[in-house]
């Protein structure tokens, strides 16, 4: 398994683990477990890209 694997798998243990969506057409305010959850899926995800551009700069001999 890649890291790209580790990082899907990741991602996707992080999103089905969120509760299910409130009724059809109606808004509530996600709880603070919630909104912590996408947080810390937002954080992975940008240091992820970063992480990744920081690679390929680097092979490049960019960096």
């Amino acid at each position: 398994m890649n890291k790209s694997d580790n990082l899907i798998t990741y991602f996707n243990n992080l999103i089905s683990n969120i509760p299910p969506d409130s009724p059809f057409n109606v808004y509530t305010e996600p709880s603070v477990e919630q909104m912590n959850i996408w947080e810390r899926t937002l954080n992975a995800m940008f240091a992820a890209i970063m992480q990744l551009h920081m690679v390929s700069l680097t092979q490049l001999g960019m960096r």
